[in-house]
Formats: C-alpha cells, sequence, structure tokens
C-alpha cells in the first residue's frame, strides 16, 4: 500500500499537474485548490482500487481520512515552500542590481523587471533543491498518514 502511494502522489504531483498550475499554486488559491482536488480524487480512486482487491482488510478509515489529510498538508507544503522560492529569487535578483548600481529601488525599475522576467529558473540549483525538498516533505507526510491510519 505505501508504495502503491507513493506512486498515486507522483501521478497527481507531476503527469496530472499543469506547467500553469505548478506556476500559480502559490498565488492562487483557485490554482491551489485544483491541484489539491487533483490529489485528493487520485489518491481516492487509488485507495478504492486497492480496497477493491484486498476485500479481507478493513480499509474504511484509511479510505476515509488518508485522502483528505494529505491533501490538506500537501496544500500547506505546496503554497508555502513556492511562495518562499519565488521570494528568494526576487531577493538575489534585486541583490544582484544593487551590486551593478542600481539604487535601492530596484522593484520599481525598468531594469529589474527586465531582470526578474528573464530569470532562468531552470538555471538555479536552489529551484532544483527546492522540488527536492517539496517532495521530501510530501514523502514524510505520506509515511506519517500511513503510519498513523493503518
Amino acid at each position: 500500500m505505501l508504495a502503491l502511494l507513493f506512486v498515486l502522489h507522483f501521478i497527481a504531483d507531476f503527469p496530472l499537474q499543469s506547467r500553469e498550475m505548478g506556476q500559480k499554486k502559490s498565488s492562487e488559491f483557485k490554482w491551489l485548490w485544483d491541484h489539491l482536488c487533483i490529489q485528493l480524487g487520485i489518491a481516492w480512486i487509488g485507495i478504492v482500487t486497492w480496497c477493491w482487491f484486498d476485500r479481507a482488510t478493513d480499509h474504511t478509515r484509511f479510505l476515509l481520512l488518508y485522502p483528505m489529510l494529505n491533501a490538506i498538508v500537501h496544500g500547506v507544503i505546496d503554497w508555502n515552500i513556492w511562495k518562499g522560492y519565488k521570494w528568494s529569487a526576487h531577493k538575489r535578483i534585486k541583490r544582484a542590481l544593487i551590486k551593478e548600481g542600481y539604487d535601492g529601488h530596484v522593484q520599481y525599475n525598468h531594469e529589474y523587471m527586465y531582470r526578474t522576467s528573464h530569470f532562468k529558473y531552470w538555471e538555479d540549483h536552489l529551484f532544483y533543491t527546492t522540488i527536492g525538498f517539496d517532495q521530501l516533505l510530501h514523502g514524510l507526510t505520506i509515511i506519517f498518514l500511513y503510519k498513523w491510519l493503518v
């Protein structure tokens, strides 16, 4: 069952998450809500399927609580961790511009807006570190909820 939960998480967090959803889920609640509905739905469908094959065990408590609790914790993680990454990226861009001689009000500066819109997150090591930390937290949540509810 634990391996299934990780597979379900992967399906909901990567193939079924659009690029726009990934970019906006930490700034617009509508996108986070959509993402969490996918998380909850995929977990519920997967667990119902598991229960159908394993009829000898009563999975009622797990089926009723796991998808909801996991979606709530998942939302808290995603809302905050990606807000933190975006804040960090903006601070680092601003710091680089100040180092280059721009004044302390660079957030209103055209050059700052240009740099921000052309920031190559895929070249930022912290971006991949954040993805890894995000997935670590989700994995630990899955393990904790599984151990607690089973």
